[in-house]
């Protein structure tokens, strides 16, 4: 059961960078910040740069260090030369996989069937 929900789980993500590419391709961005990029808006801007420069600006403290400090050490494991936005995607896949196995095994450990 859990290969399957792991290949559900996939598609799933698949599907949404498939869809909010197609969005964005199509659609004005009602975000007007600086970037171009489909997966640099909001408060992702802030992550990134705190990511890639520490804390530089006031309005930065608002945001913790953590995720910031998982995409500087993943972007530092990984040996390719990747992008601080692609090591951000790979962490939020990961972390949404792993926290859809714990809520699958809880539902199983509270008697739900996992038929």
């Amino acid at each position: 059961a859990k290969k399957q929900l792991l290949i559900y789980l996939i598609l799933n993500r698949l599907f949404i960078l498939s869809f909010g590419t197609l969005i964005h391709k199509s659609v004005r961005d009602y975000d007007l910040s600086s970037s171009n990029s489909i997966f640099l808006k909001w408060d992702s801007i802030y992550f990134i740069d705190i990511a890639k420069n520490g804390y530089t600006f006031e309005n930065e403290l608002a945001f913790y260090p953590g995720f910031p400090i998982l995409i500087r050490i993943v972007k530092k494991l990984m040996m390719l030369d990747v992008s601080y936005e692609f090591c951000s995607i790979l962490i939020n896949f990961v972390c949404y996989v792993d926290n859809c196995f714990i809520l699958f095994d809880l539902t199983v450990a509270v008697g739900f069937s996992n038929d």
